[in-house]
């Protein structure tokens, strides 16, 4: 949940500094809210670069990917939902409020890999820890092997947040195909 603190050594430690500063900002007076955002941001043709950037390797190395055993589990949310809430964060949040914007949990990266692979016809493959992070870099390595599953409840309960994306992430990723141009967000 939003409560729970993030770990002074945890490779983001940066940007649990930067919330910090802005739930402190919100005691003089500017009216500030934090949305934190998951690994997986998806729909209209793409999302957060992470799926294309797989697929697009996938289809130079002929295998996708993923940080073995790939049991871990990520949260991911529609464009659409996380727009929605930021609009009714600009409009009711409480000066220093922190959310989740999550829709979906659960959703562990060898299935995200296996989506992939279906999209591009390819077999999966596990890499250990260390060949990851020689593919990727530690970071996005890190990012595809650790668990990141929160709860949007709070925003549901303080905000009326209701997230309806029209199709859950796995299954926009099955439709996932060249890139297109994106139609207005509205």
């Amino acid at each position: 949940t939003e409560s729970q603190p993030i770990a002074a050594d945890f490779f983001l430690a940066a940007r649990a500094e930067a919330e910090a500063r802005l739930v402190r900002a919100s005691r003089l007076g500017v009216r500030s809210a934090v949305l934190r955002l998951p690994i997986y941001i998806y729909g209209r043709g793409g999302g957060t670069s992470y799926v294309p950037m797989r697929l697009e390797e996938a289809k130079e190395l002929g295998v996708v990917h993923y940080v073995a055993p790939g049991d871990h589990l990520v949260s991911a949310a529609h464009v659409d939902d996380v727009a929605r809430l930021y609009v009714l964060a600009l409009e009711h949040a409480e000066a220093g409020s922190v959310f989740h914007a999550v829709s979906e949990s659960g959703i562990s990266e060898k299935a995200i890999a296996a989506a992939i692979a279906k999209v591009a016809g390819l077999e999966v493959e596990g890499l250990l820890a260390d060949q990851a992070a020689e593919r990727w870099g530690p970071v996005i390595a890190a990012f595809f092997s650790i668990s990141n599953q929160v709860s949007a409840q709070k925003a549901i309960d303080d905000l009326g947040w209701h997230p309806e994306p029209p199709a859950p992430f796995l299954e926009d990723i099955a439709g996932f195909g060249p890139p297109t141009a994106r139609p207005p967000v509205r």
